[in-house]
């Protein structure tokens, strides 16, 4: 190939090689506590921006770069969120709801519904897009649903659903 047809670097520019953080293209439903944590996102990311402004050194470069792009993604799903408010009740499961199931093996577990960037398996938060929210989502207390999981099918019985 032929070194015309090379791009390199343009004096101090630093390219991390890292391409910019994408959405899913689903809506941007989020909880009340989800755009909260949107909003403390951009303000942690604008802070650290800041502690950086002057420093001229290649690692500053790299790490400005990385909050740039993280800055754009966060500003864009804040911009991009759909609150969903809480519901006192909940008839039916819905981004928001607390829902307690029983698996085929009578183990019962809690799950949150929640938005996509709120998610967090480990704390019991899957998104509203997820295999487990979608075969949850619409149903009431008492209906037997399908898990397709990537190792089998489980089927979970809906015991409660109560707001998040």
């Amino acid at each position: 190939m032929s070194r015309a047809f090379v791009k390199e670097a343009d004096g101090d520019a630093v390219d991390d090689g890292q391409p910019e953080r994408q959405s899913s293209g689903e809506p941007n439903y989020v909880t009340p506590r989800g755009f909260a944590l949107l909003h403390e996102e951009v303000r942690r990311l604008e802070n650290a921006r800041a502690t950086l402004a002057g420093d001229e050194s290649l690692a500053a470069k790299q790490t400005r770069k990385e909050i740039e792009r993280d800055l754009r993604y966060f500003q864009g799903r804040l911009l991009s969120a759909i609150v969903v408010e809480q519901r006192a009740l909940h008839a039916q499961v819905g981004i928001g709801s607390a829902v307690q199931v029983m698996g085929e093996d009578g183990v019962i577990t809690r799950y949150g519904i929640v938005g996509e960037d709120e998610a967090d398996v480990a704390r019991g938060l899957v998104s509203w897009v997820s295999p487990l929210a979608r075969a949850l989502r619409g149903q009431a207390i008492g209906a037997v649903v399908t898990w397709q999981r990537p190792d089998g099918a489980r089927e979970l019985e809906i015991l409660s659903i109560a707001p998040l």
